[in-house]
């Protein structure tokens, strides 16, 4: 009997981790108590310190910083690069002016990236037969590149930056808008139709290199 007892003693010692703790937790029948008390000599499994540090905070610090590579990944904050615009439709750059109804003047720009645009079309026909004021917009992108046009005539000599009149959106090496208005009956309509027509360039694809540049028009008195 004394030698069955010092072998059930090694077979617990030669046992899982989950054995042994699966025993002592039986210790607290009274049928096994005596057992029990005889098994608490044995030395806590190694693997129990171990445990501890594996579900320990060095692991969740690890988490933590995947956490933050997703976000850094992510990004939320504003979009930057060569192809951006410095400036916005109240601060576009100002072309300068050409008639909406005699001569055909132009004004033109070169640049790169996308770009906003002012230019004064002015009415300088007076007479009482009226002429509506007339402008056609060109712009021509680099080999390898694609910028679209946007055109804002504003309802009243005010500046416009939210309703876009027209635009081109084509893949083609030349995208062009015309807009038209004031007097259109051919009668003078007593009022200045001069306005200020914004334009912006929007970059949509390829390269946006200094070297590399888009070709704006501005032609008044033409459609």
């Amino acid at each position: 009997m004394a030698i069955a007892g010092v072998a059930a003693l090694v077979g617990c010692a030669e046992g899982s981790d989950t054995d042994v703790y699966g025993e002592s937790a039986l210790g607290t029948d009274p049928d096994d108590a005596g057992e029990e008390t005889s098994k608490t000599v044995l030395p806590a499994p190694s693997q129990g310190t171990d445990a501890g540090k594996d579900s320990g905070s060095a692991d969740a610090g690890t988490k933590v910083d995947s956490g933050a590579d997703a976000g850094a990944d992510s990004g939320t904050g504003p979009v930057t690069g060569t192809c951006t615009t410095s400036n916005t439709c109240a601060t576009g750059t100002s072309l300068g002016s050409v008639s909406g109804d005699t001569k055909s003047d132009v004004v033109t720009a070169q640049g790169s990236t996308s770009q906003w645009f002012n230019v004064r079309v002015t009415e300088d026909d007076t007479g009482i037969f009226g002429t509506s004021e007339r402008a056609k917009v060109s712009l021509t992108s680099p080999p390898g590149s694609n910028f679209d046009l946007y055109v804002y005539l504003p309802s009243s000599d005010t500046l416009e930056c939210s309703a876009v009149t027209k635009s081109s959106t084509s893949t083609a090496a030349v995208d062009s808008v015309s807009i038209e208005w004031g007097e259109g009956s051919g009668l003078a309509n007593g009022s200045d139709d001069s306005r200020t027509v914004t334009v912006e360039v929007r970059y949509v694809s390829g390269t946006c290199a200094a070297g590399t540049k888009w070709t704006l028009s501005v032609q008044g008195n033409t459609n």
